[in-house]
This record gives structure tokens, C-alpha cells and sequence, in this order.
């Protein structure tokens, strides 16, 4: 016999200070276990939501709590999912959802021989005093500045062996292709950090990236005693380096805008 799910919505909804929240409960049968191993089955099922899942109509609460017990003189199994608003220390959001998202920004240390123009940065000199005859140098000066960026933050709720896997593929790697509407190799996933929700079975998962409009590659220059030499057409004595490994974001299962 096949595992059936009927749904039956509650029908109250209570107003709290703190937010709306309501009862659903869900009807299983068809399951073959025995004992504690057939509720466990009946929370795993599809149709149960998860823990943080949002609730289907009613906007601004998700799956606090879960409860199973089986119906007296059947075989159903009957489940209540309680939705409302939870604390903020416990505010996680569901793998099934987009996730929380949040933006800040932060500086980093770039090297550049241009000015705010877009123009080369040049020095004249002269080796001697200047007299009638001498030759001005030009030499191209390099900077050390402090870049801003755009950092964003997504926390979602994962399986535990899915947010070891998503720290070990992404982490120091930047996009390969278009991502979050945005250019190959514009965002760096600086960090994947891990939390435990539920006895370690899932985990909060918070991911940082660093967008750089003008992506992650290395552009160094040629130094001659501490500065770029002019005497060739602009553009040469600069490389452009890949330096960091690519990974395919769109596996992530989200976007960040």
C-alpha cells in the first residue's frame, strides 16, 4: 500500500504581539514501520514541511515546532506543524526558501596605477637640475589603495553533510559563469560557516561573497626602481591573471539579488 498524505488546514489563527500563528495538520498512512521508526517516517515524508518553511499563504511566519502521534485504533499517523514567528536567535530560514539575505560593505587592498579618471598615474622627473636642454622623465607610478566592495550574506537551513560539501567546493573560489544576474569571476565566496539547528542534523548556513564589478583578476604591472615605465604603449608591461579557482554558483540552489 502506497504512503498517502492528506492535508487538513486548522482553522484558527491567533494574533500574538509578537506576529500571526497558525496549526496544520497532516494525515499518514500507508507506512510498513513499527513503533517510534513509524513517526519518524511519517515527519519525513515530502509533504511535511520542514522546520523554517515558510507557510504556504500567510506571510511572515514559518514551521516552528512538530508533532507526531499515531490515532488511536488505526494505523494514521497524525501530525501537527505549528507555524508563527520565532525568536530572532533562532530565526533560520528553509533550503526550500531564497534564504536571508543581507548587505554591508568593506575595503581591500588593491594595487593600481590609475587615478579616479581612469588615467594613468605619471611622475616627470629630471636625474639633474633642470637647464636648457635637459630631459624630463615620465614614469608611471603605482598605488597601493584601499577598494571598497559590496559584501552580501545568505543564511539557509542544510543537511549537514550538503553544508560541508557547499564549504569545500565554494569557499576561496569566485563564479565561472553569470550568477545573481551578474558576470563570470565578479563574486568571491570568502567564507561558508555552519551552525547546528536540530542536534546537528541540519545546520544554519551563512554564506559570504565579495562582488567586484570588475571581477577578481590580477592586473600587476612591471616595476623599474619602484615605478611602471611609460615608453611603451598604454596597456603593455600589465598582466591580467586568473588567480582564483572557479566554481559553478548556480549549484548553490540561490540567488543574491
Amino acid at each position: 500500500m502506497a504512503v498517502k498524505v492528506n492535508i487538513r488546514e486548522g482553522d484558527d489563527l491567533v494574533e500574538t504581539p509578537s506576529g500571526f500563528s497558525h496549526q496544520r495538520v497532516f494525515d499518514v498512512s500507508g507506512l510498513t514501520e513499527i513503533g517510534p521508526a513509524r513517526l519518524f517516517a511519517a515527519m519525513q515524508q515530502g509533504e511535511i514541511p520542514v522546520r523554517g518553511q515558510p507557510h504556504p499563504t500567510i506571510p511572515g511566519i514559518q514551521v516552528l515546532e512538530k508533532q507526531a502521534r499515531p490515532l488511536s485504533g488505526s494505523q494514521v499517523i497524525r501530525i501537527r506543524v505549528l507555524y508563527g514567528v520565532p525568536d530572532e536567535e533562532e530565526d533560520v530560514t528553509s533550503e526550500d526558501s531564497a534564504g536571508r539575505v543581507e548587505f554591508g560593505s568593506s575595503t581591500i587592498s588593491e594595487q593600481t596605477i590609475q587615478d579616479i579618471r581612469g588615467e594613468r598615474m605619471l611622475i616627470r622627473y629630471s636625474g639633474t637640475a633642470l637647464s636648457p636642454g635637459a630631459i624630463l622623465q615620465t614614469q608611471v607610478a603605482q598605488a597601493e589603495i584601499l577598494r571598497p566592495r559590496v559584501r552580501i550574506s545568505v543564511t539557509r537551513v542544510q543537511d549537514q553533510p550538503l553544508a560541508l560539501d557547499r564549504a569545500v567546493e565554494f569557499t576561496g573560489k569566485v563564479n565561472s559563469t553569470r550568477w545573481s544576474g551578474r558576470a563570470a569571476k565578479t563574486f568571491l565566496c570568502r567564507s561558508v560557516n555552519s551552525q547546528e539547528v536540530n542536534r546537528g542534523v541540519r545546520f544554519s548556513v551563512t554564506y559570504e561573497f565579495i562582488y567586484a564589478p570588475e571581477t577578481w583578476k590580477f592586473r600587476p604591472g612591471i616595476k623599474i626602481g619602484g615605478l611602471l615605465p611609460d615608453d611603451a604603449a598604454i596597456g603593455n608591461g600589465i598582466g591580467d591573471f586568473d588567480v582564483f579557482e572557479t566554481a559553478d554558483f548556480n549549484r548553490l540552489g540561490f540567488q543574491v539579488g
